[in-house]
């Protein structure tokens, strides 16, 4: 399964959003559209650091990975007290 790296993400959008604003800066009369596209790219960084951490992996929630994670826990809690129990 492909792991969604929300930190990547978040950098591609402020990377854009910083280089719309270099382009644009030199273009004096295209403010309008370097304002809308910057505040278009800001709104979107900022969604995508709101929903990070819903979704951390295709297909599974953070609920589902949390618990197959208590699941791992206590399998390995009763081999471990199996281990115990027969020595």
């Amino acid at each position: 399964m492909a792991v969604v790296n929300g930190s990547l993400i978040n950098i591609l959008f402020g990377t854009l959003n910083v280089c719309c604003f270099i382009i644009f800066i030199f273009c004096q009369r295209m403010e309008f559209i370097h304002l809308s596209v910057s505040i278009g790219c800001t709104l979107i960084f900022y969604l995508v650091i709101g929903f990070r951490r819903r979704i951390t992996v295709i297909g599974k929630t953070e609920g589902d990975r949390r618990r197959d994670g208590l699941n791992e826990f206590r399998v390995e809690d009763m081999l471990q007290s199996k281990i115990l129990h027969d020595n």
